[in-house]
């Protein structure tokens, strides 16, 4: 069996994948750079097999954002049929972005600048194609590359079972002698497949999951509105998200953890200046997890248009 384990950081599996491919193709063709989402665990893990025309390979990865480069000058390209068990998001060098729900299929290049960003740590399985191989079973591969793959139910089902009898074969050792013929089967279904150009739907999929975690992580900070510590190490912390991440959620609502964090401590110290008129305008800063007094009042004067004491005026009228 002429496989491959590998297992390491996921921060320089760059230096793995862009290798990866068939025996007839064995050289690097693609370069590519890897970015933690989320803090502590980065153990990568990459089985792969080589067959002569094709190769195939199953990951276990960390959440990251996984970056090509493109291809390299004078390297043949090489085509990826990618299938992940979780949810994945391509931005293109565009700027237009693919949005893929678990187990949807798309044909990548090498060629093509890109980066996947995976937010949960996830399990995929690639079949490599030479390019000889596309050109002469599936000359119109062309037009699937970059796209979300539409099959019909039954087509669909069949691609499903050929990637289960490639990892088994690969599993048994065999996918080095079986594998072309698994990849011609593969193509065949392939070019049935039309492209999708609706993302629309994984984009409903992607924006429910992103508002669902925004949802947590503003939970987090109206619940601990009064800690002076809180700020952005300590939610990236307590959720094991990188603070990169944390920061895109809030771009996507219109704001910043920061600026979350003192309005929802600035309409804290508002309904205790209604509420407990006995109470100092200083005291009310510190219970709202400020630490000056002055810089409190400032900060309420922006938001609300007047100082603490005139808002406890007015509101109270006296």
């Amino acid at each position: 069996m002429c496989s491959m384990q590998w297992e390491g950081d996921a921060s320089v599996v760059n230096a793995v994948i862009g290798s990866l491919g068939s025996r007839s193709q064995p050289f690097e063709c693609s370069r590519w750079s890897t970015h933690a989402v989320k803090h502590g665990h980065k153990l990568a893990r990459l089985s792969y097999c080589p067959a002569e025309h094709s190769a195939y390979v199953k990951s276990q990865m960390p959440a990251h954002e996984l970056q090509s480069h493109g291809g390299i000058a004078n390297a043949p390209p090489r085509y990826y049929l990618f299938k992940g068990d979780r949810p994945a998001r391509i931005l293109w060098r565009d700027a237009s972005q693919t949005y893929l729900s678990p187990d949807e299929m798309i044909l990548l290049s090498s060629e093509d600048s890109m980066t996947i960003a995976f937010h949960y740590e996830y399990e995929s399985q690639v079949l490599i194609f030479d390019t000889g191989m596309l050109d002469a079973l599936f000359p119109s591969y062309h037009k699937i590359i970059g796209k979300k793959l539409d099959f019909t139910p039954a087509m669909k089902r069949i691609a499903g079972h050929i990637f289960s009898a490639v990892s088994n074969a690969f599993e048994a050792g065999l996918f080095e002698v079986l594998g072309d013929g698994f990849c011609h089967s593969m193509l065949s279904i392939l070019r049935h497949a039309e492209p999708s150009f609706a993302d629309s739907g994984c984009n409903s999929l992607n924006e429910k999951l992103m508002n669902l975690r925004c949802g947590e992580l503003k939970t987090f900070i109206e619940r601990r509105v009064c800690d002076p510590e809180l700020n952005l190490a300590m939610i990236a912390d307590h959720f094991d998200l990188s603070r990169r991440y944390i920061q895109q959620i809030f771009a996507s609502t219109g704001t910043t953890p920061t600026q979350f964090i003192e309005q929802v401590r600035l309409k804290f110290a508002a309904e205790l200046i209604q509420k407990e008129r006995d109470r100092s305008i200083t005291d009310i800063a510190f219970s709202s997890g400020f630490n000056s007094s002055s810089y409190f009042s400032t900060r309420f004067r922006l938001r609300f248009g007047k100082t603490p004491r005139a808002y406890r005026h007015d509101r109270n009228g006296k």
